[in-house]
């Protein structure tokens, strides 16, 4: 489908951002969201997202820009915060391919509104490993972690994993879920 868009969705440190960087080699634009967090050292506006105030944001969703948002609790040094995510309208055109990554309810409420356009793909990787690679990457807060790996628990449960998703592929080799990813794209 030339008009395809491939939503990567998964727990916190599964890989989704990397493997959503090669599926953009592969011709697919990335969707870039919108937030209200605060950059971190080596990001800027557009990459990886559009940092915006919480007005802005707020100003963005009353004027209808979101095919969806959603509200985040993150707990940052010691202190519970809220940040807002969103994936703007004008950055979708009918006639591209493109890539996003997203959790599991910004996924259904995105997929509800592009319908048979999506190809929903869950990255998995188990909670161990996943806690390894977030405290690799610098900025680990456990905190943080305990708070998200409890409420992924839920979110990404059985039922709503087999129910939701069309494709299921592992991450414990990156060229390997490449691979995957890759065959499922030239199946359709």
């Amino acid at each position: 489908m030339e008009n395809k868009i491939v939503v990567l969705a998964a727990e916190s440190s599964s890989g989704k951002d990397s493997l959503a960087k090669e599926v953009e080699k592969l011709g697919y634009k990335f969707i870039i969201n919108t937030t209200t967090r605060p950059m971190r050292e080596g990001e800027s506006q557009g990459n990886p997202h559009n940092f915006v105030s919480v007005e802005r944001f707020n100003d963005m969703a009353e004027d209808d820009k979101f095919v969806e948002f959603k509200k985040f609790k993150f707990v940052e040094n010691g202190k519970e915060t809220i940040h807002y995510y969103g994936a703007e309208k004008d950055q979708i055109l009918d006639d591209e391919k493109y890539v996003i990554v997203l959790d599991f309810d910004r996924m259904v409420n995105f997929s509800d509104y592009f319908r048979d356009r999506v190809e929903m793909i869950y990255v998995y990787v188990d909670e161990n490993t996943r806690h390894l690679r977030a405290k690799d990457r610098g900025g680990f807060e456990q905190a943080e972690w305990d708070r998200r790996a409890e409420d992924e628990r839920i979110v990404y449960s059985k039922s709503n994993v087999f129910g939701d998703f069309d494709h299921f592929i592992k991450n414990y080799n990156f060229k390997k879920a490449l691979s995957e990813i890759k065959n499922i794209l030239q199946e359709d």
